[in-house]
C-alpha cells in the first residue's frame, strides 16, 4: 500500500487553521464594509496649531564682515616673483603681530651686505679726500701768504725807485706788477680750488648717500618678507592663479608669487555674513532687515539665526541669460560658532510671511477641487468630508483660516477611493 506524501498533509493542516481562524474572527472585516470611506491603510492625523512660516530658499557661501588681506609685500626697488618658505596653517587662530608668512630672504641680506661695504668703502674714501683737501688747502694758503709777502716787499723796493737807476727803477715796477699778477692768480686759484674741492667731497657723498639709502632699503625689504597678522582672527586661504603649477590654488610652502597678490585672509569669526543671489520673482517679496534661518552644507544639524542686512538694487544676468535676473543679497549671523569659516556653502531660509498662531494641516490632506479646497475628517462613527478655507501654505502644511478646529482627527492623504484624489491642484 502507497504511503501518501508528508508534504501534502502539512498544506492541508495549514489551509484548516487558516479557515478556522477566519470563522473564529469574522468583526474586523465586517467593521471595514461599515466605513463608507477611506481604506483602512489611511493614516489619520491630528489637526494641530502653530506659526505658519513663508520662506524663500537661497544658497550662497559665507563670508567675514570684518577681515584683514594679506598680500606678498611690495617690496623697494624690485619687481621679481617672491618665494614662499613658511605659512601658517588654514584656520589657526593668531593675534595681531603675530607672523603669518614669510618668505625667502636671502637676496634681500645680500643686497644689505653688498651695500653696507660699498657705503663703507665710500665713506673711508670720503674721509681721506677731505684730509688730502685739507693739506692742499693749507699749501694754498701758505702760497698767497707768500704771494702777498712778495708783493709788499716789491712795493718796498718800489720806494726806491727816485734814488736808483732809470733801469733798476723799471725792473722794480716791473717785479712789482708781477707779484702783484701772482697775488691776484693765487686769490682766484684759491677760490676755484675750493668750489672744486667742495664739488668733489658733495660727489663722493652722494654716492655714499645712495649707498645708505639702497642699504636701508635692502634692510627694510628684507623686514616686509616677514608678513605679520593686522588683526584678531582666523587664517583664511585665498585661491590664485599658481605659476609654477599653471592652475588655481591655494598658497603652500615653495609657491612663487608676484608682489602684491592677496593669498591670506584673517577673518574675525565672531562676525559672520552670508553672500546669496536671489531671482527676480522672489526677491520683490524680500525685505531687509527681515529675519532668515542658515544652515551649513557640512553641518547640516547647525541652525543659524540671521537677518537680511542688504538687497542689491541692481541685477546680474543668470545662468540662463538676460531673461531672469538675479539679486545679490547679504544675511548676518547672529552669533558666534567656532564651525564658521569663510567660503563654505551654506542655504538661508529667508522668512517673507508669518502668522504666530494659525490651524495647520498637512498639504497631502487637502484635495483641491473646482467646487472648493476639501479635507476628510474622522467623526465617532464615520468619515466625513470637509470644506475649508485655506490661507498660507509652506512645503509641507497649509494654513485653514476656517472648517476646521485644533484636535480634529483628518486623513493625513486623500483617500484613493474619491474621485477628488487625482483632482489636487498643484500650487
Amino acid at each position: 500500500m502507497r504511503r501518501p506524501n508528508p508534504i501534502i498533509w502539512i498544506v492541508v493542516g495549514t489551509g484548516v487553521i487558516v479557515l478556522t481562524l477566519a470563522l473564529l474572527i469574522p468583526g474586523r472585516s465586517a467593521t471595514k464594509a461599515a466605513v463608507p470611506t477611506p481604506a483602512g491603510s489611511t493614516p489619520y492625523v491630528p489637526v494641530k496649531r502653530g506659526a505658519m512660516t513663508r520662506t524663500i530658499r537661497v544658497g550662497g557661501t559665507l563670508a567675514a564682515v570684518h577681515f584683514g588681506g594679506i598680500s606678498s609685500p611690495a617690496l623697494r626697488g624690485a619687481r621679481f616673483q617672491l618665494t614662499l618658505v613658511r605659512i601658517a596653517d588654514a584656520g589657526k587662530v593668531v593675534k595681531a603681530g603675530d607672523v603669518v608668512a614669510e618668505f625667502d630672504r636671502q637676496q634681500q641680506r645680500i643686497n644689505y651686505e653688498d651695500h653696507e661695504a660699498q657705503f663703507n668703502s665710500l665713506n673711508d674714501s670720503i674721509l681721506k679726500r677731505k684730509a688730502e683737501l685739507k693739506i692742499e688747502r693749507e699749501k694754498q694758503l701758505s702760497d698767497l701768504q707768500k704771494a702777498e709777502a712778495d708783493v709788499a716787499t716789491q712795493r718796498l723796493e718800489n720806494r726806491r725807485n727816485e734814488v736808483v737807476s732809470k733801469i733798476d727803477a723799471e725792473k722794480n715796477q716791473q717785479a712789482l706788477a708781477e707779484a702783484e699778477a701772482t697775488l691776484k692768480m693765487q686769490k682766484e686759484t684759491l677760490d676755484l680750488k675750493k668750489i672744486s674741492a667742495d664739488a668733489e667731497i658733495r660727489l663722493l657723498e652722494i654716492g655714499r648717500d645712495r649707498e645708505r639709502l639702497q642699504m636701508e632699503q635692502a634692510r627694510i625689504n628684507y623686514e616686509k618678507l616677514v608678513v605679520k597678522a593686522p588683526v584678531d582672527g582666523m587664517v583664511a586661504y585665498q585661491s590664485f592663479w599658481k605659476q609654477n603649477g599653471n592652475k588655481m590654488g591655494t598658497p603652500q610652502e615653495g609657491d612663487t608669487v608676484w608682489p602684491g597678490l592677496v593669498f591670506m585672509q584673517i577673518v574675525d569669526t565672531s562676525s559672520m555674513a552670508m553672500r546669496a543671489r536671489v531671482n527676480q520673482l522672489d526677491a520683490k517679496y524680500i525685505r531687509v532687515g527681515g529675519p532668515a534661518q542658515i544652515r551649513l552644507d557640512a553641518y547640516p544639524g547647525l541652525l543659524l539665526q540671521a537677518r537680511v542686512e542688504s538687497l542689491s538694487p541692481l541685477g546680474q544676468n543668470g545662468p540662463f541669460g538676460d531673461k531672469t535676473r538675479l539679486f545679490s543679497i547679504g544675511l548676518s549671523i547672529t552669533g558666534t560658532d567656532r564651525r564658521l569659516i569663510p567660503d563654505i556653502s551654506a542655504s538661508a531660509d529667508i522668512e517673507i510671511e508669518n502668522i504666530p498662531d494659525s490651524v495647520l494641516v498637512p498639504r497631502g490632506a487637502v484635495a483641491r477641487l473646482p467646487a472648493g479646497d476639501y479635507v476628510w475628517v474622522q467623526t465617532p462613527s464615520s468619515v466625513e468630508r470637509r470644506q475649508v478655507a485655506l490661507g498660507l501654505h509652506d512645503d509641507v502644511y497649509w494654513a485653514v483660516s476656517s472648517g476646521l478646529k485644533e484636535g480634529e482627527m483628518i486623513a493625513a492623504i486623500v483617500p484613493d477611493d474619491t474621485s477628488a484624489s487625482k483632482a489636487e491642484a498643484k500650487k
